[in-house]
């Protein structure tokens, strides 16, 4: 199970009525081709591990989805650049993905650290 901390925004959200949104099947469609693509590039097995688990999956679709929503086509990155939305939600995709992970490892520790305890 992954389960996902809803995390504070730096900025406020926009108001999601200015926005168009996709079906949510087009979302998990979206996640599992970028999780197709990138995983085995993070981690092997980071696939097989995300596409089995579907709160691991709904939280990279839900990534792509918060993109739509917060993606700013006027913003500029630190080197000047702007970056498209379709790179925009790769990236919060793979960021989602390394999240996981991070849960992850998180949960093995602390079971890790309560047997040592007994």
């Amino acid at each position: 199970m992954d389960l996902a901390k809803v995390p504070t925004p730096k900025n406020p959200y926009p108001d999601a009525s200015e926005s168009e949104f996709e079906s949510m099947d087009a979302y998990l469609t979206h996640a599992k081709r970028i999780i197709c693509h990138h995983a085995p590039r993070i981690k092997k097995g980071l696939k097989d591990e995300i596409m089995y688990d579907d709160e691991a999956l709904s939280n990279v679709a839900t990534a792509i989805m918060m993109a739509d929503w917060t993606y700013d086509e006027e913003r500029v990155g630190k080197s000047g650049s702007k970056c498209t939305l379709r790179t925009y939600r790769t990236n919060k995709a793979i960021w989602a993905m390394k999240s996981y992970m991070t849960r992850q490892t998180e949960t093995l520790a602390k079971i890790c650290c309560a047997e040592f305890a007994h």
